[in-house]
């Protein structure tokens, strides 16, 4: 006989069966804000899996581990190889048996069934500022669910991780993970180049060229790109971003990291680019 909403959990627990029923109710309600449903993702999946596992171990209900490598939600997801360049997480605990009241009802009631459970967890996220934040925000579009039980305590894990599109990488092209030693900005450290050159950024990007399979850039005044690039350290590393990774009926594609959205060059020191100057 086929699992029904209304079964106990706690009767041979029905793990996919679960994951289904809150994986509707999320998506029903991100249709209700004109969002498209969630696209399931082994990624991801696993992810919260490894998450699930780890408060249903501690029974500390947090989005951090101790481990650098699964420290955050973002670390998890590209321990297992993920490339998606946004990733959160909604988690959520209950223990059967326990008397609690569900949206809607006036009294409280013992949580046994599928569809109980189901609910709260569900309810409990779209009912927290964060946790609604998460699941309606367009640019997560994949999703993993895991839900775990401990039948000696009655104890129930849910994780939900979402993420955006996955980055696709060019052919022949291998992940980076470790950003090739940059840092990401810091204000404090680029406020000195931001006051003098303020107009940097719009400069640069629009003297960006390409011709015969190599990249040029322009710059018109040498004595004052001198000035901007002062120590030897100094240097540009260009940031390659493809337009399909924007395509219309798709997510945005961005690449796992803080410093750069789509394939990083490695950065050239001044005395490269000086080098290299034809004029």
């Amino acid at each position: 006989m086929a699992q029904q909403p209304n079964d106990d959990v706690d009767y041979k627990y029905n793990k996919a069966y679960l994951e289904k029923l809150i994986e509707n109710q999320v998506n029903a309600y991100r249709n209700s804000k004109n969002l498209p449903s969630f696209k399931k993702d082994n990624i991801l999946s696993l992810a919260a899996e490894d998450q699930s596992n780890y408060i249903l171990k501690t029974g500390k209900v947090t989005h951090d581990q101790p481990s650098s490598k699964k420290e955050t939600p973002f670390n998890r997801v590209l321990f297992y190889d993920g490339m998606h360049g946004y990733v959160a997480e909604n988690c959520y605990t209950i223990t059967l048996g326990t008397p609690i009241k569900l949206p809607g009802d006036n009294k409280k009631i013992t949580i046994k069934s599928y569809h109980q459970v189901a609910t709260l967890i569900v309810q409990g996220w779209i009912t927290s500022t964060e946790g609604e934040l998460i699941i309606t925000n367009p640019k997560y579009v994949n999703d993993g669910i895991a839900v775990l039980f401990n039948e000696k305590n009655k104890t129930i894990v849910a994780t939900h991780v979402v993420g955006s599109e996955p980055f696709v990488l060019p052919e022949g092209v291998k992940p980076m993970k470790d950003d090739l030693g940059l840092e990401p900005y810091n204000k404090s450290k680029c406020a000195d180049l931001e006051n003098k050159f303020s107009y940097l950024p719009q400069l640069m990007s629009d003297n960006i060229l390409f011709k015969n399979g190599e990249i040029y850039f322009y710059f018109h005044d040498l004595e004052l790109f001198n000035n901007v690039l002062t120590d030897d350290k100094d240097g540009i590393a260009l940031d390659i971003v493809a337009r399909n990774q924007f395509l219309c009926k798709e997510g945005n594609k961005y690449y796992p990291s803080q410093i750069h959205t789509g394939i990083l060059l490695p950065p050239l020191l001044k005395s490269h680019i000086f080098g290299k100057n034809e004029l």
